[in-house]
């Protein structure tokens, strides 16, 4: 975790909020509504709803880029070494991510509500 945090904050990024939570299959439905209709989607709901996982806010300059550079791909069987995706995320039984990041800062702005309010 603690590594994962570092490599967000060496970005000059700023953490601005942290909450631990399990997702519920509704706040999952939620959380990746635009993802509803997808074949993919009752897998990515039962991984969702695993587990606890560890929500945080960054904010600075460039933030929702950033952190999708220190991620990388979605799928951590294709992510370029040093990031984050490539290091944590299992590869085996399919794609299971360490981590998430918004892809617009429309969608973080929603996300963040779904988590965080």
């Amino acid at each position: 975790m603690a590594d994962i945090i570092g490599r967000y904050l060496s970005t000059g990024l700023m953490l601005e909020s942290i909450k631990t939570l399990t997702f519920t299959s509704e706040t999952a439905a939620e959380f990746y509504r635009e993802h509803l209709k997808e074949r993919f989607f009752p897998e990515l709901a039962e991984e969702m709803t695993f587990d606890q996982c560890v929500a945080m806010i960054f904010v600075g300059e460039n933030a929702v880029q950033k952190v999708r550079e220190i991620n990388g791909v979605t799928n951590p069987a294709e992510a370029l070494p040093g990031t984050l995706r490539h290091k944590y995320g299992i590869k085996k039984k399919g794609p299971r991510n360490a981590v998430h990041g918004s892809d617009s800062l429309e969608s973080a702005e929603r996300e963040i509500k779904v988590i965080f309010s």
